[in-house]
């Protein structure tokens, strides 16, 4: 259902990110989308294993939904070039 809402019933107008990149140990790398607000405004997070990441319609529906309230948000999504995995422990 959330996903049909995002995808079909959604604005249209996309909230604009300011994109962080942190490379962490072992080729792993934490990307944060933020959305910017004033600076006492509520922070929302989103992680990437429960809504994709920021190109996914339903982070894009929530983002859009903070940005109309002038809260800040940020999506989260943890990634790992495909050598990285063979070095973590199991």
């Amino acid at each position: 259902l959330q996903t049909a809402y995002a995808s079909l019933l959604s604005p249209r107008r996309q909230p604009a990110f300011r994109r962080q990149r942190i490379e962490l140990d072992r080729g792993l790398v934490l990307t944060l989308d933020w959305l910017d607000a004033p600076p006492t405004a509520p922070t929302v997070a989103l992680f990437g294993g429960v809504c994709g990441n920021a190109q996914s319609h339903y982070a894009r529906s929530v983002m859009q939904h903070l940005a109309a309230r002038e809260w800040a948000g940020v999506i989260v999504e943890l990634t790992a070039a495909p050598s990285a995995w063979h070095q973590l422990p199991h």
